[in-house]
């Protein structure tokens, strides 16, 4: 027999037509005359085939139960909401009527029955603040309800406020602290951002494909914290006004003027900080996968340059990236003797890379084909900052 459908069968049913957004449009109505969702709203209930009918006849007299009940429900609850019939004929039962048909009179008893009064309350409240600050969004949001329910009126006020203010003023380079506008700081525009977007985006008339960048300042013409490099002078005799410890600006390391022969790049902090003095050389360290700021600093090409990462498959990821900017660039201890001699240090690397990388040597290629295929362990991490200092000093004696 046919599996039948009872209250909450019916109430999942709305529930969808709900989530493609139609009863938000109606409620909405930018378009007097367009017709969203007609009502009555009628859902045909699927009936007990005549075959069924007496073998699952308490069954049957069960369900029809249950709509009775439910019937003097919606009485109670002053919903408007009605059953229709079917009449049977039946040879084992004779006449007789079973629901056919869960009739929504009207959008309210739809919006009660299904429980989303506050929802809706809610949007109507949101609409009032759109009407009244910018009512040109009101097509965004009958295009993407959803969109708009995810946050309350308040916040809506907020982000019709910054979403006009960048509208009618680009490209303002100032930093976003430097934005006047009541009640609104840095960490509301950070926590909206997708919906700024969104907002900004429809009142220039524009499209995701129509910027370079994802990001929010650059997007918009404002200024971005500057990015930096993060070196130290490991020759005091090559101090900067006594200084070895700097970051600064990508832009001014980028015209550095420095009497180096060497520079290391390293991926830890902590072993930047702690890497020996050497003769004429840099460390610098702390980029992560943040290496293609260097690219800009043409004068590294006139070093020895020396990358050292975690022995990963990551780390491999990014050595072949630092030489596709430097092609004469080397390693430093990412090698398998070194896997091998810190097998008590191995840890696990969440995911790694399965990339085809083409800037490697061939001893490189085979440490990261042993990392890949797992010969060692499984997901095998050996951290740089676990191996051995002993080894680094024994490295740098070797140049």
């Amino acid at each position: 027999m046919k599996e039948l459908q009872y209250s909450k069968d019916i109430k999942e049913e709305l529930n969808k037509v709900w989530n493609k957004g139609l009863i938000l449009r109606q409620k909405l109505s930018i378009n007097k005359d367009q017709i969203i969702i007609k009502f009555p709203y009628k859902i045909k209930l699927k009936q007990p085939a005549s075959k069924d009918r007496v073998d699952n006849l308490d069954k049957i007299m069960d369900w029809c139960k249950h709509w009775k009940e439910q019937y003097d429900l919606f009485g109670k609850q002053k919903l408007n909401i009605s059953i229709e019939y079917m009449p049977i004929n039946d040879r084992i039962l004779g006449k007789q009527e079973l629901p056919a048909y869960i009739v929504v009179n009207d959008i309210n008893s739809f919006i009660h029955y299904i429980k989303k009064e506050k929802e809706i309350k809610q949007f109507e409240e949101i609409v009032t603040v759109i009407f009244d600050e910018c009512s040109n969004l009101l097509n965004l949001m009958n295009d993407k309800p959803f969109d708009f329910l995810k946050y309350d009126s308040k916040e809506w006020h907020k982000i019709i406020q910054v979403s006009v203010w960048i509208a009618n003023n680009p490209n303002p380079n100032i930093y976003l602290r430097e934005l006047e506008i009541p009640n609104v700081d840095t960490k509301f525009i950070e926590k909206h951002d997708g919906i700024l977007k969104k907002v900004i985006n429809f009142l220039l008339n524009k499209d995701e494909k129509d910027f370079a960048t994802n990001n929010f300042e650059e997007r918009y013409g404002f200024k971005r914290k500057p990015v930096t490099v993060h070196f130290r002078i490991l020759d005091k005799d090559l101090a900067i006004n006594g200084l070895t410890d700097l970051e600064i600006p990508i832009e001014d390391f980028a015209r550095l003027n420095i009497s180096v022969k060497k520079a290391f790049i390293i991926e830890n902090k902590i072993t930047g900080l702690s890497f020996p003095n050497v003769k004429s050389a840099i460390v610098i360290f702390g980029l992560g996968f943040g290496l293609d700021r260097l690219k800009k600093c043409g004068w590294l090409n006139n070093l020895e340059l020396y990358y050292w990462g975690d022995l990963d498959t990551n780390g491999f990821v990014m050595l072949d990236q630092f030489r596709s900017y430097f092609p004469k660039a080397k390693s430093m201890l990412m090698t398998s003797e070194i896997v091998k001699e810190h097998k008590d240090m191995w840890v696990k690397e969440e995911k790694q890379s399965i990339r085809e990388l083409t800037h490697l040597t061939a001893d490189e290629a085979n440490t990261y084909k042993e990392l890949k295929e797992n010969k060692h362990t499984n997901n095998l991490r050996l951290e740089q900052e676990r191996i051995n200092f002993s080894f680094v000093k024994e490295f740098l004696n070797s140049l």
